[in-house]
């Protein structure tokens, strides 16, 4: 809806006020917070900083960093155990 809200005020359309005053353009949802939360986690990763210090540095709970790392497996991220850092599996192959 706020899509909506803003393209209609970029195109000078007219809309009722009345309903579309209620959607506030301020709000972030927790999607949006969660994929800049996920963006920031990884940029951090590929400089080498551990989990812990990127849950200090983002304000977020160690749980909070673990999660947005197992859940996007896909980003192709592990742990590795010998250097004690957080490494791309690209790097292996």
């Amino acid at each position: 809806m706020r899509f909506l809200k803003k393209k209609a005020v970029e195109l000078n359309l007219p809309y009722l006020k009345r309903k579309w005053n209620k959607i506030d353009d301020t709000f972030v949802s927790r999607k949006e917070t969660a994929k800049v939360n996920k963006e920031f986690v990884f940029n951090y990763l590929k400089e080498g900083k551990f989990p812990t210090e990127i849950s200090k540095i983002l304000n977020l709970s160690k749980n909070a960093v673990y999660q947005i790392i197992y859940r996007n497996k896909e980003e192709n991220w592990m742990y590795s155990k010998i250097k004690g850092r957080w490494v791309s599996d690209l790097v292996f192959q």
